[in-house]
């Protein structure tokens, strides 16, 4: 099932509830962005969009909780004692494939 696949990202779920949601309005109470069951909407919407490489989209706020998932590219970073690279800008394209890479490893919510 697509829910369950390793690289499914954030982005992918919200499409296939939208999608649900379009075919069947009766679950827009249960799979709408902004359902009960959604924890934090403002986080999601922020993660939706960054996974979608909608970054210019993103409030202040949105950007402010991203912010401890900003990743470094390692073209521009400086090699840290263990290898691997610290500091240094982050280009748009890296930082969406950041993001995208951040959402892959983190666990499903069933999980926790």
């Amino acid at each position: 099932m697509k829910l369950q696949e390793d690289s499914t990202t954030l982005l992918d779920v919200r499409d296939i509830f939208d999608a649900l949601v379009e075919k069947h309005p009766v679950v827009d109470k249960y799979l709408a962005a902004d359902a009960a069951i959604v924890k934090d909407p403002d986080f999601e919407a922020a993660c939706v969009l960054a996974l979608a490489d909608k970054t210019e989209e993103l409030t202040e706020d949105q950007q402010l909780m991203l912010s401890p998932f900003e990743t470094v590219a390692a073209a521009t970073a400086t090699p840290s004692p263990g290898g691997r690279p610290q500091g240094g800008p982050v280009g748009e394209e890296e930082a969406a494939h950041g993001a995208e890479e951040v959402w892959r490893g983190t666990p499903h919510p069933s999980n926790f």
